[in-house]
């Protein structure tokens, strides 16, 4: 989903037409749309697939997220085609290095090291202090006792495959640079 999202993002930021607004809004708007996207995509495979799925047999389960893997990979290939070159997308300037210890740090690696510790402590609040948090917890325990507490487990489903459909794209989109370069042909 990571991938997939992260493609969408590629598309609207080499695809757009590049003079119409700046680099840097561009790439912001390109991010946007690959989150929206993995958003949906997220609950879009719950409600089709994974809902389906929680009451089977593990190796069903296991079976069927693979085939999920190889259909997302089968698309992306088929819209984006496999070789194709494609041209990453920095948040940061290339040009704005940082020496760390005589070591070299591109501030797009900053960036990435900042967004993952913010996201990680941002989840961790998350699941501690809220109560999807909290319910996320318990249904990952013990989803029968937790739907006997009233925790609604397929609203907890949908929101937890949103939620890691967005934290996927956040991945797949840390490779995403802010430049006015076009990709060659």
């Amino acid at each position: 989903m990571g991938m997939f999202s992260t493609f969408v993002a590629w598309q609207v930021f080499y695809r757009w037409e590049p003079g119409w607004m700046p680099s840097w809004a561009l790439t912001a708007t390109a991010v946007l749309v690959g989150l929206a996207f993995a958003v949906v995509l997220g609950l879009v495979l719950e409600l089709t697939v994974f809902q389906w799925v929680r009451t089977r047999p593990p190796i069903t389960k296991a079976v069927i997220t693979i085939g999920v893997l190889l259909a997302l990979q089968s698309a992306a290939s088929l819209i984006w085609k496999n070789n194709q070159y494609h041209l990453p997308i920095y948040i940061a300037p290339q040009r704005w290095t940082f020496q760390v210890a005589g070591v070299p740090v591109g501030a797009n690696s900053i960036v990435i090291v900042m967004v993952a510790i913010g996201l990680a402590f941002g989840l961790a609040a998350f699941l501690k202090f809220t109560r999807m948090g909290r319910a996320m917890r318990a249904v990952s325990d013990d989803p029968i006792s937790a739907s006997l507490w009233a925790v609604p487990v397929g609203k907890v489903g949908a929101v937890s495959w949103m939620l890691g459909s967005f934290i996927a794209a956040v991945a797949g989109s840390s490779s995403l640079r802010s430049s006015t370069s076009t990709p060659q042909a």
